[in-house]
């Protein structure tokens, strides 16, 4: 790989997405959907698609997003000749188009210069790829308004993949890609952003090709970088991309976008997608992401699921069967304003669209994108209420899985249901497995031992511990009587969620209870120790956690020992020697 300016091929930009302003950038991506299409003489559509990239394109002028994206081969070569064939369909001033193309031939890149190329249009290559006895190229062809040699006009720059994908399922792309060898970097000035693009399996290469020389060449360490990574990717959560991503996140003042083909696409008849997640979505560092519950639940609703990857680093995940989201977000890095002016909040989703039947216009989803959680819960015969009904909050039901199940790690507090801290929405940075218990459209393996886990211990819960009032300890011995349920209720938020305990009716008892299955001695303690942390110094409410667990086909508990001894209260809730 080798990184070169844009200003090096006498190039000039003044791009709106490059500006470290306070203001938000708009985005758009396309998460293309159809059928991929491979042999010895392309890659791409299987099918016609030039209705839905011309609709898309459409849509990235009328709402003037300042960077418009299509993953690794979705567009026809046709569209970019149409588009560069009619003025009124260029970009508009100071916006930019990084369009991820089918393959291309050596034939029609010579002609691509030879119609194209006058004193409106600019198009640049490496020709070096002209003279490779291979037989196409994977382009990303950047559109925008900027100059060269100083006189304005449309630049159309193509930068090809330098690196195929991996031999062990396909040799497709190793016996036919005519591999490139620049990767350019976008910058309005030395102070600006700086974007650059690694096509799919680039990524698994550039830790290697980022040599301290090129990091020094590019100034990588002290610049901020937005990189764009547009795939065709069966498995975007492949070891080497998450190496990649984790390595990017070394640096300071970097971020990634990747968009994939979504989940409804096809590779000869057949689910495209290993594990149904496109993955498509943010990496963002930034210490001031908004985790409010309003935009939590305002992004999910639309499609765009938050994970914690860790201190300071974030991921956004787009829902896999949408099409075109239109999102706000902040640049990577801002300058030249107020700290009171400046918050890295991270990406807000304005607008999630579908194709429509006829796959001729984009309906836009005002009421959002179901993310499937409920039909999954109940398809798996889940009998938890609070978690199959559609009307609760879904943060809500990731901190009763991640009470119920144990799942706290820490002597953490009232703090333990913030969404830093739940287990969860967290993101192993190694491995990226969904945790999540409603985000239900990832089928890896790992994603749905965890939900299982989930369901499997509240279902023992119900119908075996709760039900069997022999097994209560003496601190919880005052519940006998009751009919009991997991779940929240409208009282559990001032609670800080610790308490997972319902009647049938919905009164919230003083009770937290999880089940640990057969876990050996010593996490059965520490699990106990960290669940009766959430009450700091609240004695008598400590006393009332408890461990259910087995030994055998015997359930066992642990719990206080001191409890139900001496409690008085003043209403009698709660284990007493005046009841």
């Amino acid at each position: 790989m080798e990184f070169r300016y844009v200003e090096d091929l006498d190039i000039g930009c003044d791009l709106s997405i490059l500006r470290r302003s306070t203001q938000r950038h708009s985005i758009i991506l396309y998460q293309h959907e159809g059928s991929i299409f491979g042999d010895n003489a392309r890659i791409g559509n299987l099918n016609n698609v030039e209705v839905e990239l011309s609709l898309f394109f459409e849509k990235s002028r009328s709402t003037s997003c300042d960077l418009a994206l299509t993953p690794e081969y979705s567009c026809p070569w046709s569209i970019i000749v149409d588009i560069i064939n009619h003025p009124d369909k260029w970009p508009t001033a100071e916006k930019l188009w990084a369009i991820g193309c089918e393959s291309m031939t050596k034939e029609q890149l010579s002609s691509l210069k030879t119609t194209f190329n006058n004193e409106n249009v600019y198009v640049h290559f490496d020709n070096a790829v002209l003279t490779n006895h291979l037989n196409y190229v994977d382009p990303l062809i950047y559109l925008f308004k900027g100059s060269h040699l100083g006189q304005n006009k449309l630049i159309v720059l193509l930068q090809f993949k330098t690196r195929h994908m991996g031999v062990w399922g396909s040799t497709l792309e190793r016996d036919n890609l005519i591999q490139g060898n620049e990767i350019y970097v976008l910058r309005n000035s030395i102070d600006s952003i700086n974007f650059l693009s690694l096509i799919c399996s680039e990524a698994m290469n550039f830790q290697n090709e980022l040599t301290p020389e090129k990091q020094r060449q590019i100034d990588w360490i002290d610049r901020p970088y937005l990189i764009f990574n547009p795939q065709l990717n069966p498995n975007p959560i492949h070891t080497n991309f998450t190496t990649f991503r984790k390595f990017i996140f070394q640096f300071p003042k970097k971020e990634i976008i990747s968009l994939n083909w979504n989940n409804k696409t096809t590779f000869n008849g057949h689910s495209f997608l290993e594990f149904n997640s496109a993955r498509s979505g943010f990496y963002i560092q930034s210490d001031e992401i908004n985790r409010s519950e309003q935009r939590i639940k305002h992004n999910h609703k639309h499609g765009l699921y938050y994970f914690n990857l860790g201190i300071k680093k974030h991921a956004f995940l787009l829902n896999s069967s949408a099409v075109v989201f239109h999102i706000a977000n902040p640049s990577v890095d801002i300058v030249n304003a107020m700290p009171q002016q400046i918050m890295r909040e991270g990406p807000e989703l304005i607008e999630t669209f579908v194709l429509n039947a006829n796959r001729d216009a984009f309906d836009i989803l005002d009421n959002g994108i179901t993310d499937g959680h409920v039909n999954y819960l109940t398809g798996v015969g889940c009998a938890c209420n609070f978690l199959i009904s559609d009307q609760n909050c879904i943060l809500e039901k990731e901190k009763l899985v991640c009470l119920t199940s144990g799942k706290i790690d820490k002597e953490l507090g009232n703090s333990w249901c913030t969404i830093s801290n739940l287990f969860s929405i967290k993101l192993n940075e190694n491995s990226e497995v969904n945790c999540r218990i409603t985000f239900t459209e990832d089928t890896h393996h790992e994603s749905i031992e965890f939900r299982s886990k989930y369901i499997d211990v509240i279902t023992v819960l119900t119908n075996e511990i709760l039900p069997n009032k022999a097994v209560y300890p003496e601190s919880i011995a005052d519940l006998k009587d009751d009919d009991l349920v997991i779940g929240y209720n409208t009282n559990s938020r001032k609670d800080n969620y610790k308490y997972n305990l319902l009647t049938a009716a919905g009164v919230g008892k003083v009770a937290t209870i999880c089940f640990l299955g057969s876990m050996p001695e010593f996490v059965i303690n520490k699990t106990f120790n960290f669940l009766q942390a959430l009450f700091d110094n609240d004695n008598n409410n400590k006393r009332r956690v408890v461990v259910f667990y087995k030994r055998d086909n015997m359930i066992i508990s642990k719990s206080d020992p001191d409890a139900g001894i001496i409690s008085a209260t003043g209403d009698f809730d709660g284990p007493t020697i005046f009841k």
